[in-house]
């Protein structure tokens, strides 16, 4: 999805179209100019796919409202949703069936409100997300109360993560958009083109993507030891806010490290829109990935 930026390194001419006969020559020509009208074609289905989409995300809406109420104790659901929720398909039974019984927990002394750690379960129980998350953020994110997203005027879109007040950062809301090129693909479809993520207003000593490292230095002249604090990146998932940057035309190499962390960092964004928003959270209850 970075063909754009990547464009430099393909498409050269090997040279066999050159040495075919003039009338052959032709006739590649003809089939170039049908491909371009597939092209066309391909670029109006991309667009009414994605009309289609946003026409159905205004439905969808409502629901992850609704969902956001019950997850943060702000509503009940209704006799009626529990008892649709409760009907198990006929896949659920037999998994179950073959699960060993296991222990109900203890009921809590003191009432619960909402479901607690509800996106922090899901992110963990979705593969792509789970291997960023680390053991110092799932405090963090304990706080968060909702993921939700937003399609922008032009082809792209926004995801919202929203937070309660925590210890870590002062952010109610952290946000990235990823924005598509201006101009289809050859094929037709939307050309990813890079992402922006908000700046995160770390508390003092809070911040999750670094971490000091302490180091003695001993003094040739007064030989005297002192610790020297330095500080250094470190894995975390809060990175995600902070995308690789995509090469500029300048850039004479491309290196596969960056290729991989671009195309990473858009299929990160994609798993969240498109799993674990709309259904991933209820998946990961049956032990989807």
């Amino acid at each position: 999805m970075i063909q754009g930026k990547l464009g430099s390194l393909v498409g050269r001419s090997s040279g066999y179209i050159e040495s075919l006969p003039a009338d052959v020559r032709k006739r590649v020509a003809g089939l170039k100019g049908v491909q371009k009208e597939h092209s066309k074609l391909e670029a109006e289905f991309q667009e009414e796919v994605l009309q289609l989409e946003k026409k159905y995300f205004a439905k969808f809406t409502p629901l992850y409202q609704k969902r956001a109420k019950i997850v943060n104790g702000q509503e009940e659901p209704t006799e009626e949703e529990i008892r649709a929720g409760e009907v198990k398909d006929e896949e659920d039974e037999e998994e179950q069936a073959e699960k060993p019984a296991e222990e109900k927990p203890a009921e809590p002394t003191e009432p619960v409100k909402g479901i607690p750690e509800f996106w922090l379960s899901a992110m963990k129980n979705q593969v792509s997300l789970a291997e960023m998350i680390t053991d110092r953020d799932e405090a963090a994110l304990k706080s968060l109360t909702d993921i939700r997203m937003e399609y922008l005027d032009k082809p792209g879109f926004r995801l919202i993560f929203e937070f309660a007040e925590n210890e870590f950062f002062t952010n109610k809301t952290i946000t990235k958009t990823y924005y598509y090129q201006e101009e289809n693909g050859y094929e037709g479809d939307f050309i990813y083109d890079h992402a922006e993520g908000d700046k995160i207003d770390w508390l003092p000593g809070k911040d999750l993507t670094v971490r000091v490292e302490s180091k003695k230095q001993r003094n040739k002249n007064t030989k005297q030891t002192r610790v020297v604090k330095k500080t250094v990146p470190t894995e975390s998932f809060f990175n995600f806010f902070s995308p690789p940057k995509a090469p500029t035309d300048d850039d004479d190499e491309i290196s596969s490290d960056i290729e991989e962390r671009l195309e990473l960092d858009y299929q990160l964004g994609e798993d969240i829109k498109e799993k674990l928003i709309p259904r991933r959270w209820l998946e990961a209850e049956a032990g989807g990935c």
